[in-house]
């Protein structure tokens, strides 16, 4: 089916590339809302149903497309709620591949672990962290299981069988706290912690000489750690007490540090999002001269703020993380909570450089987690 989601009225010479993101469908009687993956095509505006899973009730997150943007990786959560000994944020969750039509192709045999993301500290989301090879034949993802909910093991898994291939680390917390772990493309660096990412809980580890560094050495005790390297892995981000935000290579040496107050019009207080170049992020934050919540670019080579690409249209703002930047770096997509259908629910919205906004509901009741669909490249 098709649906209206936006008119390209804008008039923006720069066509928008293809956005999955997943949409609740009200089904009725009180019933739970059925999740659907929707694609948005970029030059019509039209939304239609990418993924529909068999039960209704499950969760479903597009996660990341392939190198070779062929493939995409979702995690499908089982609609059943945790039992109460259990942890608040633990779910039971497959990793499965879809082709680029949205035809299922596989699920991988281990359960796909979630991660409860602290978004600004005090925005809590759930997210599947997992990773590609290069090649496209091999995904990476954390697991665990219902006997031990708190250790989590970071596994290689064959795309065509499902089969695990091994633990490439496995992280026991010694209390029962929420565990955590991100990694490079290159899966020689690991950062692992606990559930408040702050840098006394956090470590940096190289799996090929197992040299552990402790975070807190390195930006302060209080820092908040993003939970994320950049696109080619060499860099990832913390946000100190003062608002800094410190990029950190693998090594532990501080690259580069963006200060509190940007271009003296600009205020960041959340964790970059990366372009792929790795020479350009983008920020959430607030504009001191009229105090509203902001989205910028800021430029690494030229250690300058480039421009504001949007303003909320209120003081307070409606924004949830993490931003979702298009392949071409010109178009960002984030959750918003301004839902005129369900108050206070996600709505996925998107803006460019043009400063135009657009907000992706439908007829949904709330649509959430965006994902751009790259240009697919021939494979050898």
């Amino acid at each position: 089916c098709m649906l209206v989601g936006w008119s390209n009225q804008g008039g923006e010479s720069t066509p928008m590339p293809d956005l999955i993101f997943t949409a609740a469908e009200e089904v009725g009687d009180g019933n739970v809302p059925r999740s659907v993956l929707v694609k948005m095509d970029g030059l019509s505006g039209k939304l239609s149903e990418f993924y529909v899973h068999d039960y209704r009730e499950s969760g479903l997150y597009a996660l990341r497309w392939s190198p070779g943007g062929d493939l995409l990786a979702i995690a499908i959560e089982s609609p059943s709620q945790p039992a109460d000994d259990m942890p608040y944020w633990w779910v039971e969750a497959a990793l499965c591949i879809l082709s680029r039509s949205g035809a299922l192709q596989m699920c991988m045999n281990a359960p796909l672990a979630p991660q409860s993301y602290m978004w600004d500290g005090n925005i809590s989301s759930t997210a599947f962290p997992m990773s590609w090879s290069d090649d496209g034949k091999v995904v990476y993802f954390l697991t665990s299981t219902l006997d031990a909910p708190f250790t989590l093991a970071l596994v290689e898994a064959d795309v065509a069988s499902g089969q695990t291939l091994r633990t490439l680390y496995q992280y026991e917390p010694t209390a029962e706290e929420t565990p955590w772990m991100a990694w490079s493309s290159d899966r020689e660096a690991l950062l692992v912690g606990l559930e408040m990412p702050t840098a006394a809980t956090t470590s940096l580890i190289h799996l090929d000489s197992d040299v552990r560094l402790e975070m807190g050495d390195i930006v302060g005790i209080d820092s908040y750690i993003c939970r994320e390297f950049s696109p080619q892995g060499a860099l990832f981000a913390a946000i100190a007490r003062d608002g800094s935000t410190i990029l950190v290579r693998q090594d532990g040496q501080i690259a580069h540090v963006i200060p509190p107050i940007t271009g003296a019009v600009f205020a960041s207080f959340s964790c970059p999002a990366w372009w792929s170049d790795e020479q350009t992020v983008y920020l959430h934050g607030r504009r001191t001269d009229t105090s509203r919540e902001a989205i910028a670019r800021y430029s690494l080579a030229q250690r300058a703020l480039i421009d504001i690409i949007y303003s909320f249209p209120s003081d307070s703002g409606a924004y949830s993380g993490p931003l979702a930047v298009s392949p071409d770096g010109q178009f960002v997509a984030f959750e918003s909570f301004d839902n005129p259908i369900m108050p206070g629910a996600p709505v996925v919205e998107v803006v460019s450089k043009e400063r135009s906004a657009r907000r992706l509901l439908g007829p949904y009741v709330y649509t959430y987690s965006p994902l751009w669909e790259p240009e697919q490249v021939p494979q050898n």
